[in-house]
Formats: C-alpha cells, structure tokens, sequence
C-alpha cells in the first residue's frame, strides 16, 4: 500500500502566519550559522539536508485528506481542504477511471475539499462515495447550493454512485478488504481498517478517548484496532486541554498513544493538529509525551511520528 497525506489539519484550514514564519526562518539561519562554523566548506544544499526533519518542511495547514492507493486502486478518506492538491497531482499523472471517497463524517472541514476537487468536474470519472450516512449525496448537495457556493453538486461532470454501510460493515473494493467501526464524535465518526497485500492501515480522525472508563474503552476497541501496521489517529489536544473539552469528540496525543500501545500497532501518526498550535507547539507537545511515555514505547517497539502535508509512507 502506498499512502499519502493531503491535509493533517483539524476544524478549518490553517495557513502559516507571518510570525510563525519569520520564527521557521530564524531557527533554520541559527542551525545553518552552527553548521558553517564547524564546515564552511558546505554549501546550502549540504545545510538543509543536515536540518533536524521539524525544520526541513512545515506540517502545512490543509484539513484531512488521505490518498491510499494498492494495484492500480485509488482509495481516498475525507474530502478536507487538502483534497484540492491531491485532486491538482491526480490531474498531473492524467488519472481517470474510477475513485472511492470513504467519508468518515460531514463536518465541513472533511468535506470542504470536495468543490474543488477537479477530478470530479471531468465527465468520464465515477466517483464512488462510501460512508454510514444514508443521506450522504443530501449533506453534500447543500454545501453547494448556490448561496454558498457557485457550481453545483450535480454540475461537476463526473458521475457519482452513492454505497451505505451500517457500522461495523466489512466490504471489499478491487485488492482492499475495508472494515468499518464507529467513533464517539458528535454527529458520529467512522474509523477505517484497510487491509491489502498482507499489510493493515487503520484511519481514526475524530475520535474521543478520555474518561473515567478510558481503559475499558480501549480495551473494548481492541479488536478493531488490534495489531495495524500504521494506525492514522486524532491527537488533537493536549492531556490537560482535553479535559476542559470532553464531549467535543477528540483525543489528546498522549492517549493516543497510550491506545497504540494497548493495541499492539507498529506505528502510530498522530494528526488532525490543532489549528490554534503553529509547528513548533504541535512538535515540542509530541516531544515531550513521546518523553514521558519513552520506556513503554521502546517495550512495545513503537514508532510514533507526527503527520505532515505530503507524508509518504509505504506498507
């Protein structure tokens, strides 16, 4: 499976401010002023490659959107922001055919995507669209009645087919098996385990793991989640922050991976970043529970990463 992310953002799009990226730059000539002194000879190329990974590319603002893709079979989870670029590189590589969009819920940062998302403006295209909501094709028609947007739903060119799936479901398309399961987030979420060539990917935005019955939940989700390859999971906020926001259907990343570890799962990225974290924040908070949890992730052999725009990982 080749897996790529679009957009790691959570609730809105995120670009960089002015002030986050004069602080990016001024870290960056620090280590690069470091480096002349003890090598002079280097030249910039040599600098950058040396650059701890934080520095060499910003986690990007775009909300989530995840490419997934296995024998010619393109798979896509969530329509954020981030479906805009991914539609821009499929245009790139001339693909047409078929695509399955597996949508997890409809709140607008996992949908917003979808209008400008090119593919579905060229006639040709099927687009398929899979989720546990029987009134799927209705919530996307009205994010583009005119009052809100100018083109309509049913004026993108390309055809569209509808398939409801009742949490938990399993189904196949083309070389995926897909399993489904149902996350506590308001409205309702859906989590994802794909399995194709012998390998397991599990998506799991907008989910809340906390409280008094945290460790039954976990356990309870095991069989679910139980031994995945790479687990893609909402970390939104911080351990104190998401006790002031219980209910609102996230998950602190200390949880998260406390969850991996329960799980027996390889590797574990985090994503669905807090819009109101600039870079360094969302990395010095993964930093510092990656400390405090470093004796357990080392016993269970973890990997825990922190998911950027344009990740690329291969399974």
């Amino acid at each position: 499976m080749h897996i790529k992310l679009w957009g790691v953002r959570g609730s809105l799009p995120t670009p960089m401010s002015a002030d986050d990226y004069r602080e990016g730059v001024v870290r960056i000539l620090d280590r690069a002023k470091k480096r002349w002194e003890k090598q002079p000879s280097l030249d910039s190329g040599e600098v950058f490659n040396k650059l701890p990974e934080e520095l060499k590319r910003p986690i990007g603002g775009n909300t989530t959107c995840l490419e997934v893709a296995h024998d010619n079979t393109l798979l896509i989870f969530d329509m954020g922001s981030g479906a805009r670029r991914l539609g821009i590189d499929l245009l790139k590589k001339k693909f047409s055919g078929d695509i399955h969009v597996l949508i997890t819920h409809t709140h607008w940062d996992h949908i917003q995507g979808w209008p400008f998302f090119v593919p579905g403006f060229i006639p040709g295209n099927k687009i398929h669209f899979y989720s546990a909501f029987s009134d799927l094709e209705k919530r996307l028609v009205e994010q583009q009645e005119f009052q809100f947007f100018p083109v309509g739903f049913n004026e993108m060119a390309s055809k569209k087919e509808f398939h409801h799936f009742k949490n938990p479901e399993e189904f196949n398309i083309g070389p995926f098996t897909i399993q489904t399961h149902a996350l506590h987030h308001p409205g309702g979420s859906t989590a994802y385990r794909i399995q194709a060539g012998g390998k397991t990917l599990i998506f799991a935005t907008d989910t809340e793991f906390y409280g008094e019955n945290l460790k039954k939940d976990i356990a309870g989700a095991d069989a679910f989640f139980h031994g995945a390859d790479v687990l893609l999971m909402d970390a939104q906020y911080t351990f104190e922050e998401a006790s002031t926001k219980v209910g609102w259907g996230h998950t602190s990343a200390r949880v998260a991976i406390e969850c991996a570890i329960a799980w027996d799962v390889k590797k574990i990225i985090l994503t669905h970043h807090e819009p109101a974290y600039n870079d360094q924040k969302i990395h010095e908070l993964h930093k510092k529970e990656i400390k405090e949890m470093k004796s357990q992730i080392k016993e269970k052999k973890l990997s825990v990463v922190t998911a950027y725009e344009e990740m690329e990982i291969e399974i």
